[in-house]
């Protein structure tokens, strides 16, 4: 459970939560992404509650891991997706991006696929739609190298363009480059201010 967090995350920002194991990082992510409902005070996402179905449009959320179905393979999981947002009236403006992370991706079931392949997977579903909030629960778990650098530099050009990160990750060193601000959970000063630069 997660007590007193309080922060603010402004476009072309990235935030690094950190926390040791069970301080609530996972908790925190959901809820940015309107998964979870927070028992007291609230969480906005463009001025939106963050639970709300507007939002949903806005948010793009990786788990760890991943939740794929088993029997689908990367392409009929990418279709489905395209499907769900088209019947909600939402482009799936991130076609280019999610290609770019599956790219050499083998097109097998899910239950058939490595770690860091599934990763894959979640992070092209969770791009899909293009949304300017990237919600990251251990982006780079599984990853070999080259998808790491992959990633790191789709983060570069997302905050360039003024989208938003918020991440946890044990691979502190792959965020180096995009400079982001930390709210540690485990520093009860850093959760009640509005992050700080590592």
């Amino acid at each position: 459970m997660l007590h007193r967090a309080r922060f603010e995350v402004a476009p072309g920002e990235a935030m690094l939560v950190r926390g040791p194991n069970g301080a609530g990082k996972s908790t925190l992510l959901s809820t940015i992404a309107g998964v979870r409902r927070p028992l007291r005070g609230s969480m906005t996402v463009g001025g939106t509650q963050a639970a709300a179905s507007a939002t949903k449009k806005d948010i793009g959320y990786v788990t760890d891991p991943p939740h794929l179905f088993e029997e689908l393979t990367p392409g009929e999981h990418l279709e489905l997706a395209r499907s769900l947002w088209a019947a909600a009236k939402i482009a799936t403006g991130g076609a280019e991006l999610s290609g770019r992370i599956l790219d050499g991706t083998p097109d097998l079931p899910a239950a058939m696929l490595s770690l860091g392949q599934r990763k894959r997977v979640g992070i092209a579903l969770a791009l899909l739609h293009a949304p300017t909030l990237w919600v990251l629960d251990e982006p780079f778990n599984g990853l070999d190298a080259s998808s790491v650098s992959v990633i790191r530099e789709l983060l570069t050009g997302h905050l360039a363009q003024g989208g938003a990160v918020v991440c946890a990750t044990h691979d502190e060193e792959a965020l180096q480059a995009i400079e982001p601000r930390v709210l540690d959970l485990g520093d009860p000063a850093s959760r009640l201010a509005s992050g700080t630069t590592p």
